[in-house]
């Protein structure tokens, strides 16, 4: 997770939630980079971590971490 502090979130996740352009614009952010900060929009945080594991799955990565509002997604085919 120390690797993720000086990463900007690559991709939010606003109000509706993880939808289909947001699994493709994670599943891109993956295939640059193996780790993907990603800030999610939502009131609390069961939500942010069902967000979370929600993306993990979809985009075949690795949940590693949140912290608050950001999710931290491990996916070995990145260029880094």
């Amino acid at each position: 997770m120390q690797q993720a502090q000086g990463l900007r979130a690559a991709v939010d996740v606003g109000r509706a939630g993880v939808t289909t352009g947001v699994i493709e614009q994670v599943r891109r952010a993956l295939d640059s980079s193996e780790l993907v900060k990603v800030r999610v929009r939502l009131a609390d945080g069961k939500q942010v971590d069902a967000a979370g594991r929600a993306l993990s799955r979809q985009c075949g990565a690795e949940l590693v971490g949140r912290v608050g509002k950001m999710v931290i997604l491990y996916g070995a085919g990145g260029d880094s």
